[in-house]
């Protein structure tokens, strides 16, 4: 299996670089940090970032929050 490119819904690969099909990046903010960092995944759409963002939240207890951002845009679209 390609590491960059896995899923857990079929038919929606993520996980690797950003590109054109794959626009939308997390970022997390650490507690205690002042700004957010990525962690390197992009995904298809917003919902398929989400649903990455949520789960991560779930395991990851050194994180405070998500943002999902459109690279195309720099926007926000989703926290």
């Amino acid at each position: 299996m390609d590491p960059y490119h896995y899923t857990d819904m079929p038919g929606s690969p993520f996980g690797g670089p950003v590109t054109p099909e794959h626009p939308f990046k997390v970022e997390v903010k650490p507690f205690g940090e002042a700004g957010y960092a990525p962690n390197g995944l992009s995904f298809v759409t917003v919902e398929d970032a989400e649903t990455y963002a949520r789960d991560l939240m779930s395991r990851w207890f050194g994180a405070e929050t998500y943002r999902v951002v459109d690279t195309r845009t720099g926007e926000v679209v989703a926290s």
